[in-house]
């Protein structure tokens, strides 16, 4: 099962062209998770440091940004 949380983009990186990553501190500050970042994000330009988004935390800590809080992508 799955755990939605909304935090912040405090960092952005990128190894090759399709791995593009996340750093996500949730709101109280106290959780810093590393996400991957969909294409149609990634294409989108529109994911920078501060973007409040919506993501999913699964049991193997893995975790995939689902939307900016603001539904704004394309």
């Amino acid at each position: 099962m799955a755990e939605l949380t909304q935090g912040r983009i405090t960092k952005l990186t990128q190894s090759g062209t399709q791995n593009v990553k996340a750093n996500i501190t949730d709101e109280v500050g106290m959780v810093t998770i590393n996400a991957v970042v969909p294409e149609r994000l990634r294409e989108s330009g529109k994911l920078t440091i501060g973007t409040a988004v919506i993501f999913a935390t699964f049991e193997d800590n893995s975790s995939v940004i689902f939307s900016r809080c603001d539904g704004a992508y394309s």
